[in-house]
């Protein structure tokens, strides 16, 4: 897993579950999808789509109809996926921002 440069003053709690989601393989990768992360960026925001893409992937983390290599943008499956199943409503503004520590929560 990655070594975040910029986690050392969070708390433990935290670490732990910047540690988890690292090692399920769901926000340490820029997004070419072979570069480690060097920081986390715990209060940067991150898009709508980005935080679809996060949850369908820890949800269905070994279902790889959910990939990222069809033509559209990388999120459109995995944000229709949780549409269908009832967990995310409102999908049709993926560039809407939240913040990165929300969606580790």
């Amino acid at each position: 897993c990655a070594q975040f440069r910029d986690i050392s003053h969070e708390t433990q709690d935290t670490k732990y579950y910047i540690q988890k989601i690292c090692e399920y393989g769901l926000m340490w990768l820029k997004s070419d999808g072979t570069t480690p992360q060097t920081n986390f960026n715990p209060y940067g925001k991150i898009s709508r789509g980005q935080f679809g893409t996060i949850l369908s992937r820890f949800i269905w983390m070994l279902d790889y109809s959910l990939d990222n290599t069809s033509s559209l943008p990388y999120y459109t499956k995995h944000l229709q996926a949780l549409k269908k199943f009832g967990i995310m409503k409102k999908i049709d503004t993926p560039e809407m921002l939240e913040l990165r520590w929300w969606v580790l929560l």
